[in-house]
């Protein structure tokens, strides 16, 4: 495995595997929200001397890249066999691997 970012597969027929991203979609978005809330109440701090705070917390994404039949899907599509060749749109996908990034 190449990066530390993929948490796991989930295949797109399957109810627990879907409710599963929402789950974590969510998770994440709660983690974004309480680290905008730490953010502005450090700004708050600084800005009247209340600390020297410098650093951002830090906030993450989810990203979904779908796995599956690419040729098949593009000519389905009526597009050219190698139209899906770099990123296959989701509503094709047989498989989603789901990942979490840091964003920046």
């Amino acid at each position: 495995m190449r990066t530390n970012s993929f948490i796991f597969t989930a295949d797109v027929n399957s109810a627990a595997d879907m409710q599963q991203i929402e789950m974590l979609r969510n998770s994440i978005k709660a983690v974004n929200k309480m680290a905008k809330q730490t953010d502005t109440m450090n700004q708050y701090r600084c800005e009247h001397g209340y600390d020297d705070w410098k650093d951002v917390t830090p906030k993450y994404r989810v990203s979904l890249m779908p796995r599956g039949p690419r040729r098949a899907a593009a000519i389905a599509d009526g597009r050219s066999p190698r139209a899906y060749d770099s990123c296959l749109p989701l509503r094709h996908a047989e498989r989603i691997d789901v990942y979490v990034h840091a964003a920046r």
